[in-house]
């Protein structure tokens, strides 16, 4: 009696632990969610650098003060090169693949401004005029 009560505790534990994992994802999932709030981090802070950058000799907003040096242009975990793309005057993007569904459908609130093209995420920035600064579109 004592055995079977014993092995049903036992299964009982393993289904608990098993169900978590499906549910979590487990520790690969966090990795990878922790790798891709890292890509949107560093996108943040290209495109404050890029709209920095692009000021054309005008007088730099205070927000530029810290923003003389290019942040990293690879991908941490994968060595790839962010994308950068000049999308026309007054639009450019900054890009990185993504790895986790919690960026693509926004349940992460920080990846709401997030543009998806396949595995692609990239932050849009717009201004609207040359005096503006530039904002997430």
């Amino acid at each position: 009696m004592n055995r079977l009560l014993l092995l049903a505790l036992v299964a009982l534990v393993a289904g608990a632990v098993g169900w978590g994992f499906w549910t979590v994802g487990g520790p690969v999932t966090a990795r990878m969610e922790k790798q891709d709030r890292e890509r949107l981090r560093d996108l943040r802070d290209w495109g404050r650098y890029y709209s920095c950058q692009v000021a054309e000799g005008a007088e730099l907003p205070d927000r530029c003060a810290g923003q003389t040096r290019p942040p990293d242009s690879t991908d941490p975990a994968t060595g790839a090169p962010y994308r950068y793309t000049l999308l026309d005057e007054t639009t450019f993007e900054v890009c990185a693949v993504f790895q986790t569904p919690s960026m693509r459908d926004a349940s992460d609130y920080r990846a709401r401004a997030l543009i998806f093209t396949d595995d692609d995420g990239c932050l849009r920035y717009k201004r609207a005029n040359a005096a503006s600064d530039w904002v997430l579109q």
